[in-house]
């Protein structure tokens, strides 16, 4: 299982899946909602691309690290 996290944002916006592609793809689709029911002028219809250069994102892959802390 793979877990993306956004780094940028205030509010803990996360995503799994079976693959890195397919869980960024869901985590910026969950950031996207988020910012346009936020209001968020400036960032609510960037692109997936302009989402992960903007706020990047920390991705996880729970196979080759089961355990441990994300931060302290």
């Amino acid at each position: 299982m793979i877990i993306a996290i956004c780094d940028g944002i205030a509010n803990t916006i996360y995503a799994t899946g079976t693959t890195e592609e397919e869980t960024k793809a869901k985590l910026w689709d969950l950031v996207h909602q988020f910012l346009y029911h936020a209001n968020a002028v400036e960032t609510a219809y960037y692109s997936p691309t302009e989402l992960e250069d903007y706020f990047g994102c920390v991705v996880i892959n729970t196979e080759e690290n089961p355990a441990g802390f994300l931060r302290g």
